[in-house]
């Protein structure tokens, strides 16, 4: 996965950006990042933009 924009090619997911805000936002480290599910990662993004919004 190739530079801050978070890879290229086949494997063009953002998941570097999505690191990023795991580990910025919500603490985690890195290895709870790649050991969470993709559905525990948006729950968390959907309760915090909740939470925002009160």
């Amino acid at each position: 996965m190739g530079g801050s924009q978070g890879g290229s090619g086949e494997l063009s997911f953002p998941y570097r950006k999505l690191m990023g805000i795991a580990l910025d936002a919500f603490g985690w480290s890195a290895d709870q990042f790649w050991r969470a599910t993709s559905h525990e990662f948006w729950a968390m993004i959907e309760a915090r933009q909740e939470a925002n919004k009160r």
